[in-house]
């Protein structure tokens, strides 16, 4: 019970990012003109987008251990922010 409690802000966050990015894409296609700039294969482009959301999670880790002391709640809700964007990414990439 403990431990759904430290990862409901990441579920939280995720869950928000992951809405609002898709309402504001929607209007303004965001993420498909960042989509098109990048001058990598179609079917390698999910991939892409779901390691540099892992390497971006490993990097925060290693500064919020060894540079910045953080909470554990500070890097689950960046966490999750990063995991929202990069799924909405991944969906779009999908798609087009």
């Amino acid at each position: 019970m403990n431990g759904i409690l430290k990862v409901l802000p990441m579920l939280f966050t995720y869950l928000v990012s992951y809405i609002m990015l898709m309402e504001i894409d929607k209007k303004c296609s965001l993420i498909v003109k960042i989509d098109s700039k990048l001058k990598i294969k179609k079917s390698y482009k999910p991939v892409f987008y779901s390691s540099s959301a892992l390497i971006l999670i490993l990097i925060f880790a290693v500064i919020g251990m060894y540079f910045i002391t953080m909470s554990e709640t500070f890097f689950y809700i960046l966490a999750g922010l990063i995991l929202g964007i990069s799924l909405n990414f991944i969906n779009i990439a999908k798609k087009n």
